[in-house]
């Protein structure tokens, strides 16, 4: 049986089926852009924060939980596995007996640097189709919706 667009039910795409559709795009597009570098999206963000608040004395956990909006138990998990790649390493926090900061390694730094790389150049590709001035306009849309929702 072949698709007959006007037999076909009408079907209305809203602003967040398409989302939703740009969402997994992106997500798949990172996934496998990020495969080499084997570390997830979420892991890069978690990794790129702490390498810049190395200069601020590390960070820890729980402020990772509020940056990515996860749960503690997914940010352990996400640390244990950057800490068993040799990415992250954890020190008592001198202020705070009970927690511990999180810092780069050497590795960690440069995998953060490649993922950013990997990122922005995943990003082009998705984006390919659009002029400077629609993703300018796409993203200052985006932001306003995403802040007016916090």
């Amino acid at each position: 049986m072949s698709f007959n667009k006007t037999s076909a039910p009408e079907f209305e795409q809203t602003i967040g089926d398409l989302m939703s559709a740009l969402s997994n795009i992106v997500n798949k597009r990172h996934r496998l852009a990020l495969r080499e570098l084997d570390i997830t999206a979420l892991q890069g963000i978690e990794l790129s924060f702490i390498v810049q608040e190395e200069t601020n004395g590390g960070t820890s956990q729980s402020v990772v939980c509020e940056l990515l909006s996860v749960t503690p138990p997914a940010v352990l998990k996400m640390t244990l596995e950057l800490e068993e790649k040799g990415l992250i390493f954890r020190m008592d926090n001198p202020n705070d007996k009970r927690s511990q900061l999180l810092f780069p390694t050497e590795e960690g730094k440069r995998i953060s640097g490649e993922f950013r790389k990997t990122i922005i150049e995943a990003d082009r590709k998705i984006y390919a189709a659009c002029s400077d001035e629609e993703k300018q306009t796409l993203l200052e849309i985006l932001s306003k919706v995403i802040q007016s929702n916090r």
